[in-house]
């Protein structure tokens, strides 16, 4: 997560550990504060898809100023008062023409202490994969 001003923002990287490439990748993240359903994430039809070959990397960044813009928002957020949870789905088709899928959750907050390096902890619930 990107703390400072305007460009507040959080950093989803997403990495094939298979032997094979991952086709007709697609990615669809959200962000919010404080939320209790995390809705799925539709995939759009103009969504880009790409190939992601073994050992490759992907990024996505998610705006979060408008839910942590404002000094008080994230003040809320760095002493523990509130949370701010990104998640998101990733879907491919494995080299033997297989529909997959990975779903992530992951969160911030300040109450045991802000982490030095500004990453977001996975959450207990929110992440599978198939």
């Amino acid at each position: 997560i990107g703390i400072g001003t305007d460009a507040v923002r959080a950093a989803v990287t997403i990495r094939n550990t298979g032997q094979t490439p991952a086709y007709d990748v697609t990615v669809s993240t959200a962000a919010n504060a404080d939320v209790t359903t995390f809705s799925p994430t539709p995939v759009g039809p103009d969504s880009s898809r790409f190939v992601l070959g073994p050992d490759g990397l992907g990024r996505r960044d998610i705006s979060l100023h408008s839910i942590i813009g404002t000094p008080s928002a994230l003040a809320a957020i760095t002493n523990g008062n509130s949370a701010l949870y990104v998640w998101g789905e990733i879907l491919y088709r494995d080299a033997f023409g297989k529909r997959r899928h990975t779903r992530f959750r992951h969160m911030i907050r300040g109450v045991a202490n802000w982490p030095s390096d500004n990453k977001m902890t996975v959450c207990p619930k929110g992440n599978d994969a198939d």
